[in-house]
């Protein structure tokens, strides 16, 4: 894996939807599932998406190796829901030496993931 991609649902912040409501949602896109390897809930779950070894669906051309995370909401996110993110992150970093992380708004013409990655990984993250 080269690259994390941080992703929002963009759905109402707040409303606690799940990987299974994702997977479904994907489904009905006529897609083969759920296009994130992991969703992190509004109260702060860690769920898993599609398998690491299974190519995502979450950043057109840019979906082989890379990682794909969703955060519930749209641009505002649970203290539980940081907390993941941060531990997840560490722990991805951990097992994959030199991967970069980005917003999926660095490489679209989205806003998600609704706040600004590398501006929050040099203020936040890495303190």
């Amino acid at each position: 894996m080269k690259t994390i991609v941080i992703h929002c649902s963009a759905t109402p912040n707040g409303r606690n939807n799940t990987a299974a409501d994702i997977h479904q949602w994907h489904l009905s896109r006529g897609w083969d599932g759920i296009g994130y390897h992991y969703v992190i809930t509004v109260d702060g779950k860690l769920e898993n998406g599609r398998p690491e070894y299974w190519m995502g669906s979450h950043a057109k051309g840019h979906n082989k190796d890379s990682i794909g995370i969703c955060m519930i909401g749209t641009d505002v996110y649970s203290l539980e829901q940081w907390h993941i993110l941060s531990n997840l992150l560490r722990k991805l970093v951990i097992e994959n030496t030199g991967v970069k992380i980005i917003g999926h708004n660095e490489i679209s013409d989205k806003t998600c993931p609704g706040f600004d990655v590398q501006y929050w990984l040099k203020n936040t993250f890495n303190k």
